[in-house]
């Protein structure tokens, strides 16, 4: 029995293979780029000009729970700290 669904089942539903592809391609592109965390904070409300290094703690902070594995062995995110 499924629990829920994983992010990449949710997200590729209804995407073409061409659509999924280019994705993987994006996503690939910040993650291997010169500064992922800085370009990934950046976009954290765009319009709110400056504070860096507070949306680089906010970001750090929503990805960075620690993996819980539950004894049916289903893995979820821990609890962020916001």
């Amino acid at each position: 029995r499924v629990h829920k669904k994983s992010y990449d089942e949710s997200v590729s539903e209804g995407m073409s293979e061409e659509e999924r592809a280019q994705l993987d391609g994006e996503v690939m592109a910040v993650a291997t780029g010169e500064d992922p965390v800085g370009a990934l904070s950046s976009a954290i409300a765009p319009e709110i000009w400056g504070h860096e290094d507070i949306k680089r703690a906010l970001l750090l902070q929503l990805v960075g729970g620690c993996t819980r594995k539950l004894p049916d062995g289903m893995r979820i995110r821990g609890d962020i700290n916001i």
